[in-house]
Parts: C-alpha cells; structure tokens; sequence
C-alpha cells in the first residue's frame, strides 16, 4: 500500500456506533413510493413473499431491524453473504417493472432500495462513498444474477414473483434493442467477435478479491497484502510443468507492467 507501513487486520468493530439521529448513513434521500404499472390478466407486481438467496426462508416485507449490523471494512462487508441477500430481499420485496438489469430500473425505485437498505445497516461516516459505490456495485450484480436465473437458469416463476411479470420478464428479453445489446456485449468479451474463445477474467472462483485479501492477512498475521499480491492471488495459478500461468493476456500485460514500474 502506498504511504508507510501496511495496515494490520483489525477485528474490532468501528469505535462508536452511531445512532440514528446523529450519523451520516441514517440521512435517507427523499423518497416517493413507487407505484406498479397495472398487468393484464394478474397483479403487475409480487405477489407472493421474497425469499432469501437459498430460496428456504420466505419473507414478508422487509423489516427495520432493532439492531442494525455494522459494517467494516475488516469485518461485515459486500462479500459476506448476510449483506448480499439483504439486498436481495430488498429487490424482491419491491419489484414491480420487468427489469432485466440496474440500468433499467428508475430512479425512485433505487431510492427506495437504498433507503432500505440504510435502515437495516451502520457504518462510519469516513465510508460513506466507498460504501454507497460498493452498494451500486452489488446492486447492478445481484439484479443482473436474479433477472438471469428466473428468465435463462430457471425459465419458471420464483416464489416471491407473480406469474404475469415473469411473463412481462420473459417478452422483455425478446426485444429487438436488448438482443441487440446482449449480442455487442458477447462480441465484445470475445474480443469483437463470437468465433473467439471467452478467456477466463480470473482465478478467484465466487470468493470476491476482498475476501481473499482477509483469507491473505490472516495468514500473514493479521497484515493486509498489497494491492497486486491480491492481483497475483486472483489472476494466476500454478499449473504443473508450466509454472505460475495467467489467467488472460490483460493480466499477464499488467503484472509485466508493474514489475516495469518497480524496477
């Protein structure tokens, strides 16, 4: 890390936990409650439970904790599992439009998912942009993975969806300018073409790079490794008879790169 001496892996949660009337992330932005658009033949929004990501454990409406989870950088954060069905559950308690991906879902609606998700969580105020981008970042994934599952994975109706926007889910992906849009974006991770093979983006599996940069720290005792040693982590393994092999040519150009800049 750049300026000074690493910085070790602390356990402790933030120094104060702030209470509602007087911390920063409590401040929810000014909301309208969106309305769902009316659906021939059957409700145009859930009408069953959201469920959490194991599908197990229907829920109702998403409730305001008596004690809200803190969240921290060495600790509680995006790539624990308790925070992503969260906003999962989030999603689907509120659902009423055939979004297939962040993008497509207005402005009021991801107000009201943010103010949830506000209610049910505690940071410090040094985090708030670091958190609020890390939030876009899970939101713009979680929605994209659930919009995948029920219209490619599954092709059935979840439990917390009513059947009439699964079927406006299912005609969304049929249009013209959406296809059009998948297929640039399939060329464009085959490097401009759909005959080129698809290289893998890294190594690291479905453990995200900050939990790996944990698992690294706590087998250094407790310091944090370095922005390219989690790169190295994530991006090459050890192949027999071949050594350490990057995962793309992007990676192998950019760890070439830096071991430039260093020298």
């Amino acid at each position: 890390m750049a300026g000074g001496g690493r910085r070790k892996l602390g356990h402790a949660t933030p120094r104060e936990l702030f209470p509602s009337t007087s911390h920063a992330n409590t401040k929810t932005s000014p909301e309208v409650t969106p309305s769902p658009e009316p659906c021939v033949g059957g409700s145009g929004t859930s009408t069953q439970v959201p469920e959490t990501q194991d599908g197990n454990s229907p829920m109702g409406e998403v409730p305001t904790p008596v004690a809200r989870r803190t969240l921290h950088l060495t600790g509680l954060w995006f790539d624990n599992n308790t925070v992503s069905t969260s906003i999962t559950n989030i999603f689907q308690a509120h659902w009423h439009e055939p979004w297939l991906n962040y993008e497509m879902v207005d402005k009021v609606t991801k107000t009201h998912w943010w103010n949830s998700f506000t209610k049910q969580y505690l940071w410090n105020a040094d985090l708030d942009a670091l958190l609020k981008k890390e939030y876009e970042k899970k939101a713009h994934k979680r929605l994209k993975e659930i919009t995948y599952n029920i219209s490619v994975r599954n092709k059935s109706v979840p439990r917390w969806m009513g059947e009439c926007m699964f079927e406006r889910i299912m005609e969304k992906r049929k249009d013209p300018v959406f296809l059009e849009r998948s297929e640039k974006a399939k060329k464009n991770r085959r490097g401009d073409s759909l005959y080129n093979p698809i290289e893998p983006s890294h190594f690291q599996g479905s453990i995200s790079a900050s939990k790996h940069a944990k698992k690294m720290a706590q087998k250094a005792g407790g310091v944090l490794p370095t922005a390219h040693e989690v790169f190295l982590k994530t991006h090459f393994k050890k192949v027999p008879g071949k050594g350490k092999v990057a995962a793309n040519k992007r990676a192998q150009q950019i760890s070439i790169t830096h071991l430039t800049l260093k020298n």
